[in-house]
């Protein structure tokens, strides 16, 4: 499967368990890349990446 077909998604979940999405990328790589800038920030939210359209998260 083509990854830059399907995009990656970097999510978050707050303190009160709502799940948003934070942006999409051309590449897993970029994703990862932000949700570490994120994390780094000291944010109390979980991040993760995933594919667009897949359920399952990618920490």
């Amino acid at each position: 499967m083509d990854d830059r077909a399907q995009g990656w998604q970097l999510r978050r979940q707050d303190d009160h368990g709502n799940q948003y999405a934070v942006d999409t990328f051309d590449s897993e790589e970029e994703a990862r890349k932000m949700m570490g800038y994120y994390e780094r920030k000291g944010h109390k939210q979980t991040y993760w990446v995933e594919m667009c359209g897949d359920t399952e998260r990618t920490e």
